[in-house]
Order: C-alpha cells, then structure tokens, then sequence
C-alpha cells in the first residue's frame, strides 16, 4: 500500500458530525467483506440479529407477523412507565380469571401490592395477572391500555405490531409483531427506561402476595449461561415460543430476537446462536490512534509558525460484512489556528450506524515547518497532510 493511501486510510474515522458549521473535505471509502457464512438456527421460523443503532446485521423473515406472547410485556411496562404513575404506592387487586393455563403469580381480590412489585413480577417471571392488574390501575381498563400500546408501538415505528391484550396470550391473527419490530421495541425500552433493564436482568423477584413472601424465578434461563446477556423477555404460548434478547461484549451491544420456536430450549439456543454469530463479526479496530500529526496548519500570529493538528483516539465496533464508509469535515476552510484550536472531524460509519469519531486538534506553533511534506512529495492542501510519524492503524 502507498503511502498516500496509508495516509488516507488513517484518519478516516466514523463518528456524529458535529453540529457546527463544516466544510466537507471528502466521502470515499469502503471495505467489504465475506458474508458467506450465517447464522446456524435450529426453529426459528423469523429471527434477526442487530446492532447497537438498531442496524440489522442478518436476518430471517424479519417482517413475518407472528404472535410475539409474553415480550408484549416490554410494551406494557414502558406505557406503565409513561403515565408517570407512583412505583411505591400500594393497590388493591382485582379478581383476574385468565384461564387455568396461563402463569399467574396468584393474586387474589383484595391482596394489595405495590406497582412495583408488580412491575417486577411480570418482566421477571411473566405473571399474566401482574399485567392485567397494571393495566387497569394505570388506565382503568385494559381495552383503553391497549390503545396506548398501539399508539406508542406506531410512535417507535414498529409496522409490523399490533396489540389486542397487555400480557401476549393467543389471539390468532390479531395480537402480533415481527422479529424487526421486537428489536425496535426492546432496544428503545433498554436505552430509555432504566426501570426496565435493570428488571430484566434479575435472577429471581420476591413480592408479598396475601401477606406472605413469594419468591418467583426468571423465565430467562438464558441469562445462566450466557456471557454478557442483558435480558430482556420470553415468551411462549399455542403457536410457538419467542425470546427477545440483548447481549454486550468488550463494548460492542447486540440485539436478537427470534419467533416461531418449537420449544423453549430451542428459542434459547437460536438467540445464542444469532448473538455468537454477530459478536464473531463485530470487531474492535483502533480506526485512528491519539495525537499523530496528520497536518500543519499557519499559525494564526506568525505565519513563519506552523501549528501541527493532532488526532483523537478513534475505536469502534467493525462489522466486517457491511460497507465501512467516512465523511471528513473541516470547521473552516484555509484556517488560521492557534494552539488547542478544535480542527475538524472525520466519521466512520456501517449504513446508519456510527463506528467512530475523530477530532482533530491544533498544537504548539513550530518554526520553520516546509509546505511540502519531502516523504509524500505532495502539497499541504489535500486532505490532511502526513509526516512520518504517521502510523495506519487499520487496513481493510
């Protein structure tokens, strides 16, 4: 590889552009990868893995509409959130009948429980009667709960949803969502409702139920074995089983969700299999390393003064089947610096998502700094100018 293009190669970094006015120097670079390989699953009939941003990384029938079961949840715990409602107060409950095979955490009428408690007992062990009860406390019928969940699901752009109940029991045709919209749902509920992810990374609950202490375990056997597992819910009813899951490893956050099992087991092992599949492609790459000179720029006061520009760290996530692209920008263009002057930035980027971010920086004015760089034998204005020192970090 020329030095030219080690150079360039160098100081392309992904990151948010900076909302400041900039001057855009250059877009032109891609790297692609093998993609051959997949995701080995043994039931799902949908599953999708994810990134961070919400970026699919591979998916299967992403946009088949399937009954999601009990990862409704996630919803009625976010719209329970919305209302703002007292976690600590205590309520009186109501006589649920939900049929003699839906999981219950027992609640009889009269028994008080406090919203949290309930919270609590419905993302951990997915109690059915815990998801009636909120609904009703916070909109006094589950029908007119059900109407703010499919508001906020068309809010977060989930297409493929819709809700006919608060707790994910069979409603054949009716009561649905895709694995893409399962992604939208639990990335947003993680980012945005602390509540929910710490809950769903419980091992086990105990609430009062009639005045007596219960303890319930997690439906999330995954979370046992499964390193860096963040949650966040299961589901299973007549049709099949479901598991929506999220998983961080050495910085890198992935997201999968998988529908249409056949067992419980099995929905486990395709979501481990998809997040194996992803974190083996998402790499760590030092994209830009701190305070290499990669220019010199006039001194504000002294023209026979130079400033060097300096590089941040830059180190992001690598998917290595996705295009990986960069946008470079200049504050100003022909600028005078003095030293500590912000510079510019460059971003590296995969589709939507960022990777990562380098600003440049203006250091000590220098005397006597040539306008050719001897090494390069090309002038000072392309891009950002190197010296020798410069190292190429990254090479696709």
């Amino acid at each position: 590889m020329c030095r030219a293009k080690q150079f360039l190669t160098s100081v392309l970094v992904v990151a948010v552009i900076i909302s400041v006015s900039l001057t855009p120097l250059t877009s032109a670079f891609a790297a692609e990868a093998s993609t051959s390989d997949e995701p080995q699953l043994s039931e799902a009939q949908a599953a999708i893995i994810a990134d961070a941003s919400g970026q699919t990384l591979w998916s299967k029938n992403e946009d088949m509409q399937m009954s999601l079961a009990s990862v409704t949840k996630i919803m009625t715990a976010m719209v329970a959130l919305d209302s703002g409602i007292d976690l600590n107060a205590s309520y009186t409950m109501t006589a649920v009948d939900l049929g003699p095979y839906s999981q219950t955490a027992g609640y009889k009428e009269n028994d008080q429980a406090t919203f949290s408690d309930l919270l609590d007992v419905m993302l951990v062990f997915s109690a059915n009667d815990a998801a009636t009860e909120i609904a009703r406390i916070v909109a006094g019928h589950e029908d007119k709960f059900v109407e703010l969940m499919n508001k906020k699901a068309q809010e977060l752009g989930m297409t493929h949803t819709h809700f006919t109940n608060v707790h994910g029991l069979e409603d054949a045709g009716k009561h649905y969502s895709s694995v893409h919209d399962m992604v939208i749902m639990g990335r947003y509920a993680l980012l945005h409702y602390p509540l929910i992810a710490q809950v769903v990374t419980k091992r086990s609950v105990t609430v009062s139920i009639n005045n007596q202490n219960k303890t319930f375990e997690s439906t999330d056997q995954l979370m046992e074995t499964y390193k860096g597992l963040l949650g966040i819910k299961t589901g299973s009813v007549e049709s099949g089983t479901t598991f929506l899951a999220a998983a961080q490893r050495r910085g890198v956050r992935l997201y999968a969700a998988v529908l249409g099992c056949q067992t419980n087991d099995g929905r486990f092992a395709d979501s481990a299999a998809l997040l194996d599949w992803g974190f083996s492609h998402m790499q760590e790459q030092t994209l830009a390393t701190q305070d290499t000179v990669v220019r010199w720029a006039p001194f504000a006061y002294n023209f026979s003064f130079k400033c060097p520009i300096y590089t941040s760290e830059a180190t992001g996530a690598v998917f290595d089947g996705a295009t990986l692209s960069y946008d470079s920008w200049q504050y100003r263009t022909n600028t005078l610096v003095t030293a500590q002057d912000a510079y510019g930035v460059t971003r590296w980027y995969q589709g939507e998502r960022t990777v990562a971010i380098c600003s440049y920086y203006a250091g000590t004015p220098v005397l006597g700094v040539p306008s050719y760089d001897i090494g390069l034998g090309i002038p000072a204005e392309p891009l950002f100018r190197s010296t020798n020192i410069l190292r190429t970090p990254y090479e696709p």
